[in-house]
């Protein structure tokens, strides 16, 4: 059986590109997911459009920012393994298809990160970024491994403790 995927979604009066990040998400070649929203206490109008959105599981309310709200997330996740996407953020259709299936080809791995795209608030490309061979020099180095393009074992984060650090 394929593993079931958790998604977080921190936001904070996100309303302009939440739809886009949630279809994108729910338009996902990946049959297993599971999208989990912390919402900030928006005043924009997000918490109807999280109200709307169809199997999504969601929550509004104060936190102490964007890795706090990721970290409750990770903690209300039912998958074995998890990710965030940012609210201002999208997958391509078969991104999870692409990095669960590494994951399961490799049972070894605990971490996969894929390709990435910049795109613009109308919508365009304005820069494509491959993931570059894995090398632990690199790790400290800016977007070496993007976090909205990686998916984590969650057992990485809920049993050895490498929970996001919500002073950054």
């Amino acid at each position: 059986m394929l593993p079931l995927v958790s998604i977080v979604t921190p936001v904070l009066n996100g309303a302009r590109f939440l739809p886009q990040a949630l279809d994108s998400v729910r338009r996902q070649a990946y049959p297993r997911v599971e999208h989990i929203v912390i919402d900030g206490g928006s005043t924009d109008g997000t918490v109807e459009i999280l109200g709307r959105a169809p199997g999504v599981v969601w929550t509004t309310g104060p936190d102490q920012g964007m890795y706090d709200a990721i970290n409750r997330g990770f903690r209300m996740a039912g998958g074995d393994v998890i990710g965030y996407l940012n609210a201002d953020d999208r997958y391509a259709p078969d991104g999870l298809s692409s990095l669960v299936g590494h994951l399961v080809e490799h049972p070894e791995v605990d971490v996969v990160y894929g390709d990435f795209e910049y795109i613009d608030c109308d919508g365009r490309v304005v820069e494509r970024a491959w993931a570059r061979e894995f090398d632990p020099r690199l790790l400290g180095h800016y977007s070496y491994v993007p976090p909205h393009a990686t998916l984590v074992r969650r057992r990485v984060v809920t049993e050895e403790g490498h929970w996001l650090d919500p002073t950054l």
